[in-house]
Parts: structure tokens; sequence; C-alpha cells
């Protein structure tokens, strides 16, 4: 199981507020940050923040101190903890389908798409359960922007999934629920259910619906 958002730093990694200081000024002169990536970081932060405490549980100063930043960083790039929230919501939805599909293509047949489907889901393990309690929080806010960016971006990793595993929509719509069904299940027992006894009984009934 992975501990951090692929591609991105995690929350315990302490970023920092990117800059240098002018003693002669007394000021802190800012350096060339790649904001786009800067931004990422914070959100990948972030996100192990919100799915270890929750959207209620932590105050923009406790994110900011457990980033190792000021509050005016997240300021800068957030119009407050709600808006960042809610963008932590947006970019780790938008991350799904990278996460799941990725070599898929490489694979040959629906089966061996379907095997390179569970391993992503098993490396990234701990990102896939952060996202599903992030989101779990997020149905108690009820925000109808992040709801539509959350159901619009999922609409689009089924519509590949179903490519790729050469399925109707309904049967991967079907195997995403069911892959987080287990994700889930393990987050509660803490591991006790088995991903590779899951993923067999899937794989048993990709292997029937192709034939």
């Amino acid at each position: 199981m992975d501990g951090g958002e692929p591609g991105a730093l995690g929350s315990r990694h302490c970023l920092g507020d990117r800059g240098w200081h002018d003693g002669r000024r007394g000021l802190t002169v800012p350096k060339i940050v790649d904001h786009e990536e800067y931004r990422a970081e914070l959100l990948a932060g972030s996100a192990e923040l919100f799915a270890d405490r929750g959207f209620d549980g932590l105050t923009t100063r406790e994110v900011a101190d457990a980033l190792g930043v000021s509050t005016g960083t997240i300021y800068h790039y957030f119009s407050g903890k709600r808006d960042l929230f809610l963008r932590v919501v947006e970019h780790m939805t938008e991350r799904l389908t990278v996460v799941l599909t990725a070599d898929l293509e490489q694979a040959e047949g629906p089966v061996a798409r379907f095997d390179a489907l569970l391993a992503n889901a098993a490396a990234h393990e701990d990102w896939l359960a952060r996202y599903n309690r992030i989101c779990l929080d997020h149905l108690r806010e009820r925000s109808d922007d992040g709801t539509e960016v959350m159901v619009a971006t999922m609409d689009r990793a089924v519509s590949q999934l179903a490519d790729a595993l050469d399925l109707a929509s309904g049967e991967a719509r079907f195997l995403v629920i069911t892959v987080f069904g287990i994700i889930t299940q393990r987050d509660l027992d803490g591991g006790a259910t088995s991903f590779d006894e899951q993923a067999a009984q899937l794989r048993r009934w990709l292997t029937a619906t192709n034939h």
C-alpha cells in the first residue's frame, strides 16, 4: 500500500513557505515557484489531514501548521478552509482515473487489464481509502459544485474503464463500486478482509461475463 498521493508529496512532508530571507531589508523574498506544482502539493498534504481528521476536525491554522506553511499561504491559493476542502475533492477525483487506469493499455485482453486495475488499486490502497473517507465527509457538506465535479469525473472514469475492460457501462460502474466496497471494508476492519480473495471473486465474475 502506498503512503501518499501518486506524483505528489503527502502531509508527512513539511512543505514550508517557498522563499528566502533578505536580512538587509527584513523581507522574505520569494523564490521562483511553480505555483501549480506547489498548489498540488498543498492539496495532497491537506487530503491526508482531511481524511484523518475530517472537515470539522480541523481549523485553517491547524492545516497550515501541519503543512509547515503560514495561513497566508493557504489564503493565497484558496479562499478558505471550505474552498481548500472542495479543491481537495476535485483534485483527488480527477486523479482517480489516472490511478485506476495506469498501464491498462499495455495489458492484453480484458482479464489481463482487470488484473492491472486490481494491481493499481492494491498499490494505491491508502490513497483510495483517503479519497473514500473524504468523499463520505463531503456528502455531509452537500456542496452542489463539488458534487457536480465528482459525478462528472466519476462518469469519465467509468467510461474509460468500460472501454479498457470491454465491459458495458453498467458493468464497469459495478466494478468501481465493488472495488471501493473492498477498500471501505478493509479500512473498517484494519485489513482483515483479504484484498486478494475478493479480487479472485471479481476475476471469476469478469471471466464468466466475457464468455
